[in-house]
Formats: C-alpha cells, structure tokens, sequence
C-alpha cells in the first residue's frame, strides 16, 4: 500500500486517471524496492489490494468522494425504505447487506475490478434505486 499511497500524495486532487495504476504502479514500486530493507522483493501487482486506495490513486480524492457520495446516497434510501416497506424488508437488508459486504471486502482486495463483484455491486444499487422496493399507492377515487 506504501507505493499506492505516494501515487496519491503525487496527484491527490485529480489522481493520474482511470486504468492508469497498472501503468504507473512499477515506477512507484521500484522507489519502494530500491530501499534496503525491501531488496528481497521482487513481485510485482496489477492492483491495490484495497478498492478506495486504487480509485483514490486514479481518479484523487475527487474521484473517491464522488464514489462514496453514491454509495451512501444509495445506503440512505435503502434505510428510509426499510424503516417505511412492511413487506420487501429481507429484500433490502439483503441487498444492503450485499453491498456492505463487497465495501468492506473492498478494504483489502479488488472487488470493483472482478466482473462477478462488479456485476453485484451495480446491480445492488440499481435494485435499491427502483421504484420496485416502493410499493404502488392506490389512488382515492370519488365516484
């Protein structure tokens, strides 16, 4: 995390841009591995080990507080329709607790770059945003 943490203080507001980690990543890693005490490594990765680490190091703090916005606008109205639904309750505990899962997951891997995760993680969110969760009012009609 050392080197990813330097690609960020280089470019913290903007991040160097999407896709760019693995491009930039060596350069950071062979500063890290030319200290003495990390002589002995050798290995080389494609990714952070740590989601909000990565998207911070391409797309800055910007780009991270844009993504965290999202997710907690999309946790807040799961909340408020869990507090309101009487009958889709386990369908948005699950869903929240999906979601909340892969997040934390995300502390120490790379869900948002494995298609399966990332297939999850938006779709989560798309169910949490439909009008599905929020069941029909029926019209009062004077007849």
């Amino acid at each position: 995390w050392k080197s990813s943490l330097d690609m960020v203080k280089d470019s913290p507001i903007i991040g160097s841009g999407i896709g760019t980690f693995q491009i930039n990543y060596p350069k950071y890693q062979g500063r890290f591995l030319s200290q003495p005490e990390f002589a002995g490594y050798n290995e080389t990765t494609l990714f952070a080990h740590n989601e909000y680490l990565e998207l911070t190091a391409e797309t800055g703090v910007i780009g991270l507080a844009v993504f965290l916005w999202l997710v907690v606008l999309f946790f807040q109205s799961g909340i408020r329709e869990l507090r309101t639904q009487i009958v889709n309750k386990q369908y948005i505990l699950g869903l929240l607790s999906g979601l909340t899962a892969i997040l934390i997951y995300g502390l120490f891997s790379y869900p948002l770059h494995m298609t399966i995760t990332t297939l999850l993680f938006w779709t989560y969110l798309g169910i949490l945003s439909s009008p599905w969760l929020s069941p029909v009012k029926e019209e009062a009609h004077d007849d």
